[in-house]
């Protein structure tokens, strides 16, 4: 018997959308800040080029990741079943 295997990401990967499907790879969105208060889902609220952009524009601000680690748990592990 063959198992599957799943290959998972965070989004720091950058990976390209194509990419992702293609090799059907599942990417764990994480959150940054850039003020420290405000934290935008990357890729869905915060693109790539925008995320460089804002460092260029602000390269004293530092962003700051965050990860919800009970979202990203739900990919990890297998779901009870009860």
């Amino acid at each position: 018997m063959q198992e599957k295997i799943q290959i998972i990401s965070d989004g720091s990967l950058d990976l390209s959308r194509e990419l992702t499907r293609e090799r059907d790879i599942l990417v764990v969105p994480f959150y940054v800040s850039f003020d420290g208060e405000t934290y935008l889902k990357e890729g869905v609220e915060l693109d790539i080029r925008e995320f460089y952009q804002r460092m260029v524009d602000h390269p004293d601000v530092y962003p700051k990741p965050y990860v919800d680690y009970l979202v990203s748990r739900k990919f990890l592990l297998p779901m009870p079943t009860t």
